[in-house]
């Protein structure tokens, strides 16, 4: 339990950076995910 505690302290910074981009890709999708009414008015809007 040591090593893992010290790999985590060592390296927290990676470990930030990688909780980061995986959080920002969440936050991406549901924002996609939830404005799928205003994609179709703009491609009816198109035509």
């Amino acid at each position: 339990m040591d090593n893992l505690v010290d790999f985590i302290l060592n390296n927290y910074i990676w470990f930030l950076v990688i909780a980061l981009v995986l959080i920002f890709a969440l936050i991406g999708y549901l924002v996609d995910m939830t404005n799928p009414i205003k994609k179709k008015n703009k491609d009816k809007l198109k035509k």
